[in-house]
């Protein structure tokens, strides 16, 4: 607890990810307080934790040289993505949300809770980037064109193209709301995508147009029998599709809200 209380302290009670500054304490009407702020280890307190470091002792992992303090949020961010956040990038986060208290004591001037403005300027240039390969009228013609359970060939690549932006090496969100949004998002449209490739086909009277239909083999209207079984699976795959559709729409929605809410654009 000493320790904890410690390393929250000597930041405001503010997360140290400079991309959020959440306040992590305030009032409760039930407990007096409410803490939504962690203790992070930099380094791992165990053997394949993460970032584990061989070379410190028992004392130094469990000093507050070696411990944190961020927000739930991040906390379980920045274990779960070792890659992306190592102990450098953390002692670094440490260093900033010190000097960041440091000077507001010095100036009187209590420090703006929310994002660094560096992490803003990042996320408004990939927001910027990512929207130009796919707007908000281009996903939701390509999910129009869906609602016939068809598609044209072309009006998807835009939701491919953001998919695989966001891949790339530094075009991820810093700010940790639109980071997870963006990531839900991401994942709902490879969903849809994967559904696509599995579940449609051309059919024979639109080869020139090249649209792509849901198992039109199984749909009266495109080539189909009209036997009652295929109809049966027709009906239950069409449900699949305008389920993954939905998910994608809504994941989208969220992350276009977030975005709004945490950017000047």
């Amino acid at each position: 607890m000493p320790v904890l209380r410690s390393i929250a302290e000597e930041v405001g009670y503010l997360c140290s990810n400079p991309a959020c500054g959440a306040p992590t304490r305030g009032p409760s009407k039930s407990k007096g307080a409410s803490n939504v702020g962690v203790g992070a280890h930099i380094t791992a307190a165990a053997l394949r934790g993460p970032r584990y470091d061989p070379a410190l002792t028992k004392v130094q992992r469990e000093s507050t040289t070696n411990a944190i303090w961020l927000c739930a949020r991040c906390g379980r961010l920045v274990d779960n993505d070792t890659t992306t956040y190592t102990k450098d990038d953390l002692l670094a986060w440490k260093t900033q949300a010190i000097a960041r208290a440091h000077r507001a004591l010095e100036t009187g001037k209590t420090p703006k809770p929310g994002p660094s403005q560096r992490a803003r300027k990042h996320d408004e240039t990939r927001f910027r980037e990512s929207d130009a390969i796919m707007s908000e009228r281009q996903l939701r013609a390509f999910m129009n064109d869906l609602d016939d359970d068809a598609f044209t060939l072309g009006v998807e690549e835009p939701s491919e193209r953001w998919i695989d932006f966001f891949l790339l090496e530094g075009n991820q969100f810093l700010i940790p709301s639109i980071r997870e949004r963006c990531i839900t998002c991401a994942r709902a449209l490879v969903d849809l995508r994967e559904y696509i490739a599995f579940n449609f086909f051309v059919y024979p009277n639109t080869l020139r147009s090249r649209r792509l239909a849901l198992h039109p083999h199984l749909n009266v209207d495109r080539g189909g029998s009209g036997k009652r079984e295929e109809m049966r699976r027709y009906m239950e795959e069409a449900k699949n599709l305008h389920r993954l559709v939905d998910d994608a729409l809504e994941a989208y929605s969220l992350y276009r809200r977030t975005v709004k809410e945490q950017l000047t654009l």
